[in-house]
């Protein structure tokens, strides 16, 4: 998803300033073919994250000058989830998760960037998108 809209020039996708990677949504393939999604659901105000099961991954063709676009992530560390935790907020909304995949940490919380009139971006928690990281950097920055 992008960090930008209606700007001239067209969408920013990724942006130094903010280490983290906002998107709707991320798809994950074990070893075994199994696919889990990990997505965003809706409590009251707050946005929490969720992982589901699905059957197969669904590539989506994005429309010419949307927010959003279909990607595959190579970035993102592979391997075997050697841990997994997780934070709530109010003792009811999964607002991070986090995986250990080898000697990387995949850190995944609900929020979303808002570009500001000067320019600047702000990280807004418990929003509608995924925010991902590794080792505390954004993606493709990790490793």
């Amino acid at each position: 998803m992008s960090l930008t809209e209606d700007r001239p020039g067209g969408e920013l996708w990724d942006d130094e300033r903010t280490p983290w990677l906002q998107m709707i949504e991320l798809y994950c393939e074990t070893g075994k073919g199994d696919v889990y999604r990990f997505a965003t659901y809706q409590d009251d105000c707050d946005f929490g994250l969720f992982a589901s099961p699905v059957s197969v991954i669904q590539p989506w063709q994005s429309e010419e000058h949307s927010i959003y676009r279909w990607v595959e992530l190579p970035y993102l560390p592979v391997g075997v989830v050697e841990s997994v935790g997780y934070a709530l907020f109010e003792s009811r909304i999964l607002s991070e998760i986090t995986l250990v995949v080898g000697e990387q940490t995949v850190q995944m919380k609900s929020g979303e960037v808002y570009e500001q009139e000067d320019g600047a971006f702000q990280l807004q928690w418990l929003n509608e998108s995924v925010m991902v990281q590794v080792d505390k950097r954004h993606p493709r920055s990790a490793g």
